[in-house]
């Protein structure tokens, strides 16, 4: 099983580097604009950071981070690891050859991924909305300190839920050009697109998730 759990983490993080090359250009990771094998490696070394950053990122909260994120890699790891030790085993029940049974596991892990990979991401929903669910019921007030004092778009009145632009890894608020304005998290665009075109005019690896210094500021109350 130990075998099978260290092919599932790295048969992830592949998946994770595949993934991150595709969709639009406008929704990749800015990694992949010049990507390397250094790269590359380092992030699908890295895959299990992640659900830590998109959460704390989503919900300000260093426990909810905690939970979820531990939650989403023990889902991956099971539902992939599981695969990985039924292909090895139905493997060596249909042949003798060693070379055999690991070919045989080879093609069903890579076809069967074809299906569980993507069936992963749709138990993922379930999970996290319980998740949320139990959360909430448990840790009503727990907010974080941090981000409630920040001036900054998530604690301004004319802010609004953008999930394409707010994602951590591949939102565009990492794209090089200003994106659909309907995507932007501002619901004053028309007094704030001078501070946005300066935000994209900066290069994504020196952007800070929202604008800094917006003279639209106002707070949330």
């Amino acid at each position: 099983m130990v075998t099978s759990l260290v092919v599932a983490f790295f048969l992830i993080g592949f998946a994770t580097v595949v993934s991150d090359f595709n969709g639009r250009a406008i929704d990749r990771p800015t990694w992949t604009f010049r990507p390397t094998i250094g790269k590359a490696f380092t992030m699908a070394a890295t895959w299990f950071v992640r659900p830590f950053i998109e959460t704390y990122d989503s919900t300000g909260s260093k426990v909810r981070a905690l939970v979820m994120g531990l939650a989403i890699i023990a889902l991956r790891l099971s539902v992939v690891s599981t695969l990985i030790w039924s292909a090895i085993h139905l493997s060596q029940r249909l042949f003798d050859s060693s070379l055999a049974v690991v070919a045989c596991a080879a093609v069903l892990i890579v076809v069967g991924a074809m299906f569980i990979l993507p069936l992963v991401n749709l138990l993922l929903v379930p999970l996290t909305l319980l998740l949320v669910v139990l959360l909430n019921f448990i840790l009503p007030s727990e907010v974080s300190a941090e981000t409630s004092v920040i001036r900054w778009c998530r604690t301004c009145r004319h802010h609004r839920q953008s999930g394409k632009y707010e994602d951590i890894m591949r939102g565009t608020w990492r794209s090089r050009t200003l994106p659909e304005l309907k995507q932007l998290p501002c619901a004053m665009i028309a007094v704030t697109g001078d501070t946005w075109r300066r935000f994209y005019a900066l290069d994504p690896e020196h952007r800070a998730l929202f604008p800094k210094d917006c003279s639209a500021f106002e707070w949330r109350h």
